[in-house]
């Protein structure tokens, strides 16, 4: 399973997280597109209170929000995302958050307290970080809901159109090429630095040889040919 959020949307939740200090959240229209693609097509603010760690909706603001849905046509029922922040922190469920999903699951967003079937949730961050998790209801004949199945790090993945994801596309390719150009250049720079190390190596063992030979001139001497016909005598410097 996977979700899917549409371009309009993504920029729209991006821009909510950018633009507040502190943690927010909202609602979001979901479609089920089959029964492996979920699809985010709108997300919306309710009014609230926030801090750095909690984000409280006001649900004196749910009937007016469910009025407006009715009024332009919507269907209050294909509201079930609840999307939050975390600011500058990673995405996790904390157990605020588990709490809020329950408590949404239990109560619904019809107006009429009648729960849900299921509740897509994602939290992310303003580093464009995203965790997605779906909480569906179990049911029975016998007794209805019986408990609620999660499904945790679904991914989630921005619908671009044809377009823009063909330029990206390209994109990755041309930033693959240059990897692969900057890749070469790399051996090569290792292979010149390879020949200029020994290069050194070898000057240096020619330098060392060099003053060694000069410290041997001006501090040894060596026997001649007279050396033996002085029976052990030196001559001097050689």
């Amino acid at each position: 399973m996977k979700v899917l959020i549409t371009d309009e949307a993504y920029l729209k939740l991006q821009a909510y997280i950018d633009l507040c200090e502190y943690e927010i959240s909202g609602m979001g229209k979901v479609k089920i597109v089959d029964e492996n693609t979920v699809l985010v097509e709108d997300v919306r603010l309710w009014k609230q209170k926030v801090t750095g760690t909690t984000s409280d909706l006001d649900q004196d603001t749910e009937p007016l929000f469910i009025n407006e849905l009715l009024a332009s046509g919507e269907n209050p029922n294909d509201w079930k995302l609840w999307w939050h922040s975390h600011a500058d922190m990673n995405v996790f469920w904390s157990p605020t958050d588990t709490g809020t999903i329950k408590e949404i699951m239990k109560v619904g967003v019809d107006g009429k307290r009648s729960g849900l079937d299921f509740l897509l949730s994602i939290v992310g961050n303003k580093k464009a970080e995203f965790r997605a998790r779906i909480d569906a209801a179990v049911r029975n004949d016998l007794f209805g809901i019986k408990g609620i199945e999660t499904r945790d790090n679904i991914p989630f993945e921005r619908l671009l159109d044809n377009e823009t994801e063909n330029k990206i596309v390209n994109i990755e390719k041309k930033i693959s090429k240059q990897k692969e150009k900057i890749d070469a250049i790399q051996e090569i720079i290792k292979e010149l630095e390879l020949e200029i190390d020994n290069m050194l190596s070898v000057e240096e063992d020619e330098s060392i040889v060099e003053k060694c030979e000069q410290d041997i001139s001006e501090h040894v001497e060596k026997p001649t040919y007279n050396y033996f016909l002085n029976k052990g005598k030196y001559e001097g410097k050689i």
